[in-house]
């Protein structure tokens, strides 16, 4: 049998299909079972939500290899962060029906402060021989949970952990 490749792009053609199914879970069916408590809506909106699970860790994976293999780290944070602040308004408006609402953000901001975060661990070698002094990699690992603990408070989706899970894959 011959074994099946997938390549970045196939990783986020499946990525943002599982994002789909679990938004389309959280904006139409969540609402059909507190409504009706229908056993269906119930079993599809807990599978579809499952399902959807599988996204952030495949988003965290590329945003990692983009991280490792791109030129301009500064630009890709920039765009992240606009991909950021341009799609708050639409996840906003679906998730709460408010254009906008401080008690959660969207998955982009949990993944700029993982890149933010990586940038951070990057600095500490920085391609030098020589041993860091203890002073920088205490600067470096408290910026790190200052980001941790800003995705937490800001509620970002996923969190802390999820900006760890980034770290984590890098």
């Amino acid at each position: 049998m011959k074994a099946v490749r997938i390549n970045g792009a196939g990783l986020k053609r499946i990525a943002m299909c599982c994002m789909f199914m679990d938004h389309f879970a959280d904006v139409f069916l969540k609402p059909a079972v507190l409504l009706t408590a229908s056993e269906v809506c119930s079993i599809s909106y807990w599978l579809m939500s499952g399902i959807g699970r599988i996204a952030f860790p495949i988003y965290s994976f590329l945003l990692v290899e983009g991280f490792l293999k791109t030129r301009n780290v500064g630009n890709y944070l920039l765009r992240l962060g606009l991909c950021g602040l341009v799609s708050e308004i639409p996840y906003d408006m679906a998730f709460s029906g408010r254009i906008i609402d401080w008690h959660s953000q969207n998955v982009l901001f949990t993944l700029f402060l993982g890149l933010m975060a990586l940038m951070l661990i990057r600095r500490l070698n920085n391609g030098r021989e020589e041993p860091v002094r203890r002073s920088v990699v205490v600067v470096i690992m408290a910026g790190i949970f200052l980001l941790a603990v800003f995705a937490e408070f800001s509620r970002c989706d996923y969190g802390a952990i999820g900006v760890f899970l980034i770290i984590s894959m890098y």
